[in-house]
């Protein structure tokens, strides 16, 4: 039975992902990126250092006889051009006529992007990443947007870009930085994260607090066969946790905790990835767990 119903929801969302496409924004779009340090005292702790806001407006602009949009750095002035064709998002940075391929959404599993432009931090020197495509798949949580996984997991949606944000590297995190896209927002509606799915545009006053940060949780074992021990920092409890599937189903729910660790049971799950919420008192949590057997 398990089988069946997994072997479904693989068809429906293949079905799903011939509905329609989505180009990326050239005009009335928001992406709010920020990046993240880790500090060990006085507790292990997440402080964010910056937070660069891009923006599309509608203007148009011509380099070497081919046509872009101007995208201003949100307080900076302009950033650089973005052009769309046929899935292939194409950038070219301030100060340059050489055009680099942003992001492919036309690539499927197994499928090689290569020079792909980056840039650490938000706000350094670009830099070339050849990126292999892991997996693909239709998110009805995002309208049936098609999703690639990419090295270490790293997400990019059609139409939006990086989960990690706008311009940033097309891999995991490393030496105790991180990097996310806070909010996406177009045509007065926000888009991402999806659980932020409704009216309204990308808040563009975030200040930078200090906080503590999802690397707090352990998760172990991951990969995980059929069960996972969820265990929180010494000084945090974790009050609640949602399993979602990455079409957006709560595939498993816990509420009204106060524990420290517990343990899922993973068995009845189909092979692939999902995504764990967990909210502490320290505050929010989230990280992938591959099932795979």
């Amino acid at each position: 039975m398990k089988a069946i119903s997994c072997l479904v929801a693989i068809l429906f969302t293949a079905l799903l992902g011939k509905a329609q496409s989505f180009p990326f924004p050239d005009s009335a779009a928001t992406w709010v990126n920020a990046s993240y340090q880790l500090y060990p005292f006085p507790t292990p702790h997440w402080e964010m250092t910056q937070v660069p806001i891009f923006m599309v407006n509608g203007q148009d602009t011509s380099i070497s006889g081919s046509n872009y949009t101007k995208m201003e750095h949100y307080g900076h002035g302009y950033k650089g051009a973005l052009r769309s064709d046929s899935g292939r998002v194409y950038y070219v940075p301030k100060d340059s006529l050489q055009e680099f391929l942003l992001y492919d959404f036309t690539l499927n599993v197994g499928d090689t992007a290569f020079n792909v432009y980056y840039e650490i931090g938000m706000y350094g020197y670009g830099q070339l990443a050849d990126i292999v495509v892991d997996q693909t798949w239709q998110a009805s949580n995002l309208n049936g947007r098609k999703v690639l996984a990419i090295g270490d997991g790293i997400l990019w949606f059609e139409g939006i870009g990086s989960e990690r944000g706008l311009l940033s590297e097309p891999f995991g995190n490393v030496s105790n930085y991180s990097s996310n896209l806070e909010c996406f927002s177009h045509l007065d509606t926000t888009r991402f994260p999806w659980q932020l799915l409704g009216p309204g545009n990308c808040d563009l006053t975030l200040n930078i607090p200090t906080g503590v940060a999802e690397n707090l949780l352990l998760v172990h074992p991951n990969p995980a066969t059929d069960r996972v021990t969820v265990r929180a920092a010494s000084f945090a409890t974790i009050q609640s946790l949602t399993l979602m599937s990455m079409d957006g189903r709560t595939v498993l729910e816990r509420r009204s905790l106060n524990e420290t660790s517990m343990e899922l049971y993973l068995g009845d799950l189909c092979t692939g990835t999902y995504i764990l919420n967990t909210r502490t008192n320290q505050g929010v949590s989230t990280k992938r767990i591959v099932v795979h057997r």
